[in-house]
């Protein structure tokens, strides 16, 4: 599957049209094919971590997750479950960071902070839980700020 999405995606770079390669595919589109197939593969690897993580193998969905996040820096699902991984596996300030790098590139969504506030209960760091959950909550409430995308 990946190699076929890698040959489209050169294809329609190059600018080529199948059958004739004397004719030109507007630039515009090639630029839209290319963006809904890198949310494609996004969504892919999205669905590969989750799968793997519900049958137990924790570093196909944790390479699966980061592989996600190499289309789209700021997947929230894939933050949100990498920084779960790191929680479970006695790892939470390694899921903090992860959380906070979200959080300074401007992805300001509730279950960022929620997820951040598990992270910091997990090491006793109760001051910094409710700050983070509260946050969570604000967000919540503002439909203005947590529908952003």
């Amino acid at each position: 599957i990946l190699f076929i999405i890698t040959f489209l995606f050169f294809l329609f770079r190059m600018n080529k049209v199948w059958g004739d390669s004397s004719k030109q595919v507007p630039c515009v589109r090639s630029n839209q094919l290319v963006q809904k197939l890198q949310r494609a593969n996004e969504t892919t690897w999205n669905l590969i971590g989750t799968l793997a993580l519900e049958k137990g193998q924790v570093n196909v969905a944790k390479d699966s997750f980061s592989r996600s996040l190499t289309f789209n820096r700021q997947n929230t699902t894939a933050i949100v479950k990498l920084a779960y991984i790191f929680r479970k596996f006695h790892e939470p300030r390694k899921a903090i960071e992860i959380l906070n790098s979200a959080i300074r590139a401007g992805n300001e969504k509730e279950e960022i902070w929620s997820s951040m506030g598990h992270s910091h209960l997990i090491l006793g760091e109760y001051k910094s839980a409710f700050d983070s959950y509260q946050k969570a909550l604000i967000l919540a409430k503002s439909p203005k700020l947590s529908n952003q995308t």
